[in-house]
């Protein structure tokens, strides 16, 4: 049975769904933006299995109402929110931009494992992480700048959290993104390499990561738990395959 519940706070208030036994361990879900939380429910079915899962519901349907257009401070406020439940070490799992919260999430509290599940497709997600964690004020917001700030095109001021990438063509993006998966993706803290693992789900339309490159880039990563899935068109996540769920909740437990 899946719930849905709704945490008020002061300053902001949360929609989430919850599922599972509460004696299980538990599995905190961010999806990747806005009011996407219903999607989730054949993945949530399968992970409440096993665990306690509670799925956030990022502004956008629903009774959610955090700050928008800011991932630090979305991140502040689920991590309020977490902190009053008064877990142990969950497991945070994230996808895209839901990633980036994740990362900030799991350096504020103690979790027991870190899941990021990249979506091969190009135009639907390498850019959304790009913009993610672009504004993170962390050490990657600032080796991102470093790196790219020849590359950058513009970025818009009155509008921080977007990013211009209308004087690119499509050669120039995937170059952009390829260097941003080697060098700031993969790149996380030491304490992060034990604990961290990666979850590409990709379709046959994917420009970047396809079955023919994913040995490619395991053996660029060899430190990180990496797993390649393969969905039926480009919605990452949503439109997997259901033989692959097996495979996904086995990734996520070892």
């Amino acid at each position: 049975m899946i719930e849905q519940k709704l945490y008020q706070d002061q300053n902001f208030s949360l929609s989430y769904l919850v599922s599972g036994d509460p004696k299980n361990k538990t599995v905190i879900l961010i999806p990747p933006g806005l009011g996407r939380a219903r999607y989730y429910l054949p993945l949530i079915k399968i992970l409440s299995n096993k665990y306690f899962v509670i799925t956030i519901d990022l502004p956008g349907v629903n009774q959610s109402r955090l700050p928008k257009n800011s991932i630090p401070n979305i991140a502040n406020s689920i991590i309020i929110f977490l902190k009053n439940l008064r877990l142990e070490n969950p497991t945070i799992i994230g996808e895209s931009y839901g990633g980036s919260v994740a990362i900030l999430i799991s350096q504020a509290l103690k979790v027991e494992k870190l899941v990021l599940i990249v979506c091969g497709e190009y135009f639907t997600l390498w850019q959304k992480i790009i913009l993610s964690l672009f504004f993170i004020p962390t050490q990657f917001s600032s080796t991102l700048r470093k790196i790219y700030k020849k590359a950058l095109h513009s970025v818009a001021s009155s509008k921080p959290n977007i990013l211009d990438f209308s004087g690119f063509n499509d050669q120039q993006l995937k170059i952009f993104s390829q260097r941003f998966v080697k060098t700031i993706w993969f790149k996380l803290p030491p304490n992060y390499h034990s604990s961290v693992k990666i979850l590409i789900v990709a379709s046959d339309t994917d420009q970047i990561i396809s079955r023919n490159n994913y040995s490619k880039i395991k053996n660029i990563f060899p430190n990180h738990k990496i797993l390649y899935l393969h969905c039926n068109h480009f919605n990452c996540l949503i439109s997997l395959e259901k033989n692959n769920y097996s495979d996904l909740l086995s990734f996520v437990s070892q």
